[in-house]
């Protein structure tokens, strides 16, 4: 065995055994000391209500919830727009044939239509999110005090 092998070893605090007997029954106490890390002794604890957890817990959970992804199929459905449409100018699609009036004719107004959506959605998520996070905020308590951080 090379001693390289145990560099990553770690190793506990020797304990503080002591034994005590009153002439019948023998107590052992085992004894460690605890070391605190610094990042915690400079902490200090915060007394928070269980019903403020549970109401933060319901309204994060909103954020979370699985739903369709209507944003990123709209977001898929436009790519794909914009790329036949492209598709079909590189590929020199004329006018008068049928394909050329679906491409050119139909197909952009569909594809703006569909980005134009696709922009609505997102926003009304994202302001959601915002909404749900200054409310969950706006309810917790402020640091340094036990005050609402409602003004």
């Amino acid at each position: 065995m090379n001693p390289q092998d145990f560099e990553t070893a770690g190793s506990f605090p020797t304990a503080d055994i002591q034994a005590q007997t009153d002439g019948e029954d023998l107590r052992v106490n085992h004894s460690y000391s605890v070391v605190t890390p610094d990042e915690d002794k400079k902490d200090y604890m915060v007394t928070i209500r269980a019903s403020s957890l549970k109401a933060w817990k319901i309204k994060l959970e909103t954020l979370t919830g699985k739903s369709f992804p209507w944003a990123e199929t709209l977001l898929a459905i436009a790519s794909l727009g914009a790329g036949s449409i492209l598709s079909a100018l590189i590929s020199d699609v004329s006018l008068t044939t049928a394909k050329g009036k679906f491409f050119y004719i139909f197909l952009p107004p569909i594809t703006t239509a569909v980005v134009v959506a696709y922009c609505f959605v997102r926003t009304i998520s994202n302001t959601n999110a915002d909404e749900v996070a200054s409310s969950v905020l706006g309810d917790m308590p402020k640091l340094n005090s036990t005050e609402s951080n409602e003004e």
